[in-house]
């Protein structure tokens, strides 16, 4: 979408990335790994508590020229940086601390189901089932389990 945004007002356009962890470069079906293969989490760790909400500019920063090889978005590029990946960076707490949301049983019925496998990014839900998509959210939503090696 964004870059759909960028097509239409240039520069414009600005990405804020809200502190997740990252597609592995060894692919989807990996655990995730760090942003920008862990230096803001080192940095936000050396760091007061009361100081590691933050958020800043990337582009123009030594932020903006933090490399990343473990991650998916390295491919692509000669020399992939974080400022090609987003404008600012919102950091709010390690991830150990992230909690996850409750899945809601039935969210995905069978007056919706057609429309949320249309949806959808993932090609495996383009015929996925309803206790599929009900599964998926549950497990995303434990965050602990997905990041286990996360700290």
């Amino acid at each position: 979408m964004g870059n759909f945004v960028y097509d239409k007002i240039g520069k414009k356009a600005i990405t804020i990335f809200l502190h997740a962890p990252w597609v592995s470069a060894a692919g989807y079906g990996e655990k995730p790994v760090y942003p920008v293969d862990g230096v803001i989490d080192a940095v936000m760790r050396e760091l007061p508590s009361d100081y590691r909400r933050v958020g800043f500019d990337v582009n123009n920063t030594p932020f903006g020229d933090l490399p990343s090889v473990s991650s998916f978005y390295k491919y692509g590029y000669n020399d992939f940086k974080l400022e090609m990946f987003c404008d600012g960076y919102v950091y709010q707490k390690p991830f150990s601390e992230y909690e996850g949301v409750t899945s809601i049983k039935g969210f995905v019925s069978e007056d919706n189901i057609d429309y949320a496998r249309s949806q959808s990014p993932n090609p495996f839900f383009r015929s996925a089932t309803i206790e599929d998509f009900y599964n998926a959210q549950r497990e995303d939503a434990d965050i602990k389990r997905r990041l286990v090696h996360f700290h």
